[in-house]
């Protein structure tokens, strides 16, 4: 079975402690690994809306369309048996069977904690999963659980196609000019050859 690398933003000792405090003060929610269902998006904290949810499906369903890559988003309120939040994520995967071209980003927003977990041998390296992270944390930093799974997907699509997922399209527009400019050339050159002969005497 192929390995599977987790990567999370390690908490600073200030948030390890309020979370202590916190914890202290009110009973304690988590949730062990969980079972996938059809939909990108398992959210069982209510962290997105109706309409929310449903965007974030539809963008999820166009990242698989664009690039052949699954990516589900889990939302739960904290990691449970295993705690450990990459060991979760990596349960989550190996339980739903998920292969090296499908990611799982689990999200806990009581413990404010989250991780990608992918298979090693997929098509993402280390550094772009890495970077994909760093575009994620100032979303689900401020609770913005749709902009973080939007700008996932933007992050893929990026990583997976070399560019913004606009690249066709500028390639089929300069394609036309190139296309235009020589039929503009040698209808230049037909022209000006029969200006040419029209000009010359004729022959006796």
């Amino acid at each position: 079975m192929p390995t599977r690398w987790s990567f999370g933003a390690v908490a600073s000792a200030l948030t390890v402690a309020l979370a202590a405090l916190l914890s202290a003060a009110a009973p304690a929610f988590a949730t062990d690994p969980v079972t996938l269902d059809s939909a990108y998006v398992l959210d069982e904290v209510d962290a997105l809306s109706t309409s929310d949810e449903a965007a974030a499906n539809a963008r999820l369903a166009d990242l698989y369309a664009s690039t052949g890559v699954d990516l589900y988003a889990v939302f739960v309120d904290d990691f449970t048996n295993p705690s450990d939040r990459n060991e979760w994520a990596d349960a989550v995967a190996y339980d739903n069977g998920l292969g090296q071209s499908q990611y799982l980003l689990a999200v806990a927003t009581d413990s404010r904690q989250f991780t990608i977990s992918a298979d090693s041998s997929g098509p993402l390296s280390e550094d772009q999963l890495l970077a994909i992270e760093a575009d994620l944390k100032p979303f689900l930093s401020s609770g913005d659980y749709l902009g973080a799974i939007t700008t996932a997907a933007d992050s893929f699509e990026t990583a997976l196609t070399g560019g913004s997922g606009g690249g066709g399209f500028f390639a089929v527009v300069l394609l036309v000019i190139v296309v235009a400019a020589l039929a503009g050339l040698v209808l230049w050159i037909v022209i000006r050859s029969r200006r040419k002969r029209k000009a010359d005497p004729q022959a006796v």
